[in-house]
């Protein structure tokens, strides 16, 4: 458990408090503001990258993600269409040979995941989502490189955008108590 957690630490995910034990690291806005930056510039080179080389059993793939994360929506159950949703940018970088740019963008999501609840409670996020994949599933079916590099960035600048004002709403209120 200790080397776990230590490893933990390393990928700040938690925080070791002297005579108290382990804790959740927190997110600053500034530290969430520093990984959609990052997000924004890896995610859109991989898809850049993916719309050279995309195959058909890739596309459809990534089609059933979206399928999937429409029916967790017409289902009512939110969380497990923002769970889908988040699949669908792990597959765009998981469908390039290069291991280090899907392990760094894993860690960057894993970072967006300690409060990936927000985004759960932000109006419209998940169709919004939705309907930023679809325009990028196209880009990419359509082996438009430059395009889909920019919908991918718009799009992570759309939840960025979302996911900051939510936080900062959230500061907000909680300081209001």
């Amino acid at each position: 458990v200790r080397a776990a957690l230590t490893k933990l630490k390393k990928e700040a995910l938690v925080e070791s408090v002297p005579h108290k034990g382990w804790w959740v690291a927190r997110l600053t806005l500034a530290d969430v503001e520093e990984i959609f930056e990052a997000r924004t510039l890896v995610q859109g080179y991989c898809t850049f990258r993916l719309a050279e080389s995309i195959t058909p059993a890739q596309v459809e793939e990534l089609r059933q993600c979206i399928r999937e994360t429409e029916a967790a929506l017409a289902g009512g159950n939110r969380s497990d269409a923002t769970d889908t949703l988040g699949e669908f940018d792990a597959y765009i970088s998981s469908f390039l040979p290069n291991d280090h740019l899907r392990s760094f963008l894993k860690n960057l999501r894993e970072r967006l995941r300690l409060i990936g609840a927000v985004s759960r409670q932000i109006p419209d996020r998940v169709e919004k989502s939705i309907a930023e994949h679809r325009r990028i599933l196209q880009a990419l079916e359509g082996r438009d490189a430059p395009q889909a590099r920019q919908l991918m960035q718009e799009h992570i600048g759309s939840v960025r955008q979302d996911f900051v004002t939510a936080m900062k709403l959230m500061e907000w209120a909680s300081s209001e108590i």
